[in-house]
């Protein structure tokens, strides 16, 4: 199998920030937005950027006439650099009754599902029992009665499996 013509490619896959900012609709937002990415475009080194224009849900009624809002999503290849992205704020003049008022915009971090989900994972195994050999024909009311002894068990706290 290992032939020296053909050697595998191996991509290493690297660490990726995100951080958003919601921009409510209004006159010049889309401008807005491209005039954000734009400058953090030349502030920071980026990976991907995805603008899209969502629908908000306020209630229930729909009745009600749809709002929209435009949501900027930015990657970034460093932690360095998110922390510079969320520290950027940017200001929207919006005139509302003949009046200027400045709205500042700024990102927020956007969590890592799967670090947090490895995190709850790990936290989970290390409150963890195995026991093998249990007999098949013993119900989970007698398994939790046996280890209540113990401690108190978690509501989802007995599982068994079968190998």
């Amino acid at each position: 199998m290992a032939d020296t013509k053909f050697s595998p490619i191996v991509l290493s896959k690297h660490n990726t920030w995100k951080a958003t900012c919601t921009i409510p609709e209004a006159p010049k937002s889309t401008q807005f937005c491209h005039y954000i990415v734009k400058i953090i475009k030349s502030k920071i080194e980026i990976v991907t950027t995805f603008e899209e224009k969502k629908p908000i849900r306020l209630t229930d009624d729909t009745n009600q006439e749809q709002k929209y809002c435009h949501m900027i999503s930015i990657k970034v290849s460093t932690e360095v650099d998110l922390n510079s992205l969320c520290n950027m704020t940017f200001k929207m003049l919006s005139a509302t009754d003949g009046e200027e008022n400045n709205v500042v915009y700024s990102f927020k971090k956007v969590e890592n599902l799967q670090e947090k989900r490895k995190q709850l994972f790990q936290t989970r195994e290390s409150r963890t029992i195995k026991v093998f050999n249990i007999p098949l024909y013993m119900e989970n009311y007698n398994l939790k009665a046996v280890f209540s002894r113990y401690g108190e068990l978690e509501e989802d706290g007995i599982t068994t499996r079968l190998k």
